[in-house]
């Protein structure tokens, strides 16, 4: 507003001030003389004047007479164009107009015809009209507008590298918006001309997004800014009421509405690996077995332990909110165990509390509610499996052996080891030369005790158990000689365990005959000279086995 506009506006104050503190029309003549009551009356000053521009919606409309006025008239000869209601102060010299709606922004006019008249009756001395413009001139008439709304878009990769392309989803179908960019996605409006930033803001809001915040870049930029990232496959809709003002309160004419998809799935978390240590029980036995991939392939030969606890490794794709993707797991058998979580909470471990079951397939499934500490959920649940120790009935034994061979080798101490559960064996050595122990070697070192009394060897025989190797060898030494002709068998029961407390939960057997399958013959051989008539009465007979060689027929007389 100009000085001479300020001026006439503290002028037309200084009158009205003293006008309501004195109500004498006479004093108000000698302290102000330009009053007048030899003439007509005349138009003394008025606010807005003419050509005054951007000025404010609440303006008021303030007129000085030069005499005092039937101030009646002059309110019946007032008018305003384009028409705006209001309401009067009054004075017998004033006349103050203030609208009781704001003003729109715009050019106005205002008229004071000449039925304002003053006490003695005489007619306004020229009809008083001025023009004024309230807010700028360049935008009277016209209205804020929306001129873009932009999101990140593109692939995986350029998502997560936060490079995604702002995209304008007014002007454009969007389905592969980015969940976020890299982490939040943010949403950016430019308007057409500078906003009230209150009113505005109010006006905007996106659809199925709770936590937004608000973030004026400029007074014709506005990013909303999501407190988490979008879902996936998600129709997000950005809302803009009417009520949306710019700085001069022209409201938006239309409602904004425009949508898009989110459609690359970028922050999803994913189970990229789930392993377990798996190898022979011998192995697994002694530790330190490499972890294998459970998803990459059928694994049958989980360790029971490894020696002792056997590890079930998750690895994400992203870093995970650690309670509730704990309680998102669940194992099938049920497990109870530990869980801790390592590099930036993208690997947790889970270690059961006992040695996990020989045979069983153990299934983790990780359900929906499973999510990132950007809170995204697991597309769909997931479940992986694999069985521990192995698909056949557990067998701790690696071999059942005796010493076998001839009566002559085996009196001789020269039998030979043989593992009778491989080959069929028909000539254990009673004796070799003396005892002939039978070994039992196991895969893995055995609880002695439990193992010592599983064992079951049919014949009748006794003897003393002896451990050796680590307790991955048990020696069996009867009291006496072996019977000839005899099967023993030899038999590991229910209730036999590894030093690791895995529990056989079948028997197993292997036999062998000592001896052999025949009579017992303890002779060796029978001999005779054998000969024509003339060598044998020269006494050069040829000495023959005839047990052996039962078809001869010349023997010597």
């Amino acid at each position: 507003m100009n000085f001479f506009l300020t001026t006439r506006s503290l002028l037309f104050f200084i009158i009205t001030f003293f006008y309501s503190c004195n109500n004498s029309p006479d004093d108000m003549k000698k302290f102000f003389t330009f009053t007048d009551t030899s003439e007509s009356p005349r138009v003394f000053s008025a606010v807005p004047t003419m050509g005054d521009k951007n000025l404010p919606r609440n303006q008021s409309i303030s007129v000085i007479f030069s005499k005092a006025m039937n101030i009646n008239t002059c309110v019946q000869s007032f008018s305003i164009s384009p028409p705006n209601q209001g309401f009067y102060e009054l004075a017998e010299n004033t006349l103050k107009f203030t609208p009781s709606a704001l003003f729109a922004y715009g050019s106005y006019t205002y008229t004071i015809t000449k039925n304002c008249e003053d006490k003695e009756g005489r007619d306004l001395k020229d009809v008083w009209t001025a023009s004024f413009t309230v807010g700028e001139a360049t935008i009277a008439g016209t209205f804020p507008e929306v001129k873009s709304a932009t999101v990140a878009t593109g692939t995986t990769n350029a998502c997560n590298s936060a490079s995604g392309i702002q995209t304008n989803f007014l002007a454009n179908s969007v389905t592969n918006a980015c969940m976020g960019n890299s982490t939040v996605n943010k949403v950016t409006v430019q308007f057409s001309r500078p906003m009230d930033r209150s009113l505005t803001q109010s006006s905007v809001a996106l659809s199925q997004v709770t936590n937004v915040s608000y973030l004026w870049e400029s007074d014709t930029v506005l990013t909303l800014v999501p407190d988490f990232p979008f879902a996936y496959n998600q129709r997000v809709t950005l809302n803009i009421a009417t009520t949306a003002a710019d700085q001069f309160g022209i409201k938006l004419q239309t409602p904004v509405t425009a949508s898009f998809l989110i459609g690359t799935p970028n922050l999803v978390p994913t189970v990229t690996n789930i392993t377990v240590p798996a190898d022979t029980l011998a192995n697994c036995s002694i530790g330190g077995v490499v972890p294998t991939s459970i998803l990459s392939g059928n694994v049958t030969n989980g360790c029971l332990g490894n020696p002792t606890r056997s590890d079930i490794v998750f690895t994400f794709s992203t870093s995970m909110e650690p309670a509730i993707t704990q309680n998102g797991i669940v194992f099938s058998p049920s497990l109870q165990g530990t869980y801790v979580w390592s590099n930036n909470n993208t690997t947790l471990t889970f270690t059961p509390d006992s040695l996990l079951s020989y045979g069983t397939r153990y299934t983790a499934s990780l359900g929906s509610s499973v999510q990132s500490t950007l809170r995204v959920p697991l597309l769909a649940p997931f479940s992986a499996s694999f069985i521990a120790g192995g698909t056949t009935p557990f067998n701790p034994i690696a071999s059942h052996t005796t010493f076998t061979g001839t009566v002559v080798n085996c009196n001789g101490g020269l039998g030979i080891a043989t593992d009778f559960s491989v080959v069929n064996v028909t000539d254990g050595c009673l004796g070799n030369p003396t005892l002939n122990p039978i070994v039992i070697t196991f895969l893995v070192a055995m609880d002695k005790i439990p193992t010592q009394n599983a064992v079951i060897i049919s014949g009748g025989v006794t003897g003393t158990y002896a451990w050796s190797v680590g307790d991955t060898v048990l020696t069996f030494t009867p009291d006496n000689y072996l019977t000839y002709g005899t099967r023993y068998t030899v038999t590991l029961g229910v209730g036999a365990k590894t030093a690791t407390g895995i529990a056989t939960t079948t028997s197993t057997s292997a036999s062998f005959i000592a001896g052999g399958t025949t009579p017992f013959n303890p002779l060796l051989s029978m001999n005779t000279n054998f000969g024509t008539l003339a060598a044998c009465n020269a006494g050069t007979g040829v000495l023959n086995d005839f047990l052996a060689n039962p078809t001869l027929t010349n023997g010597c007389l």
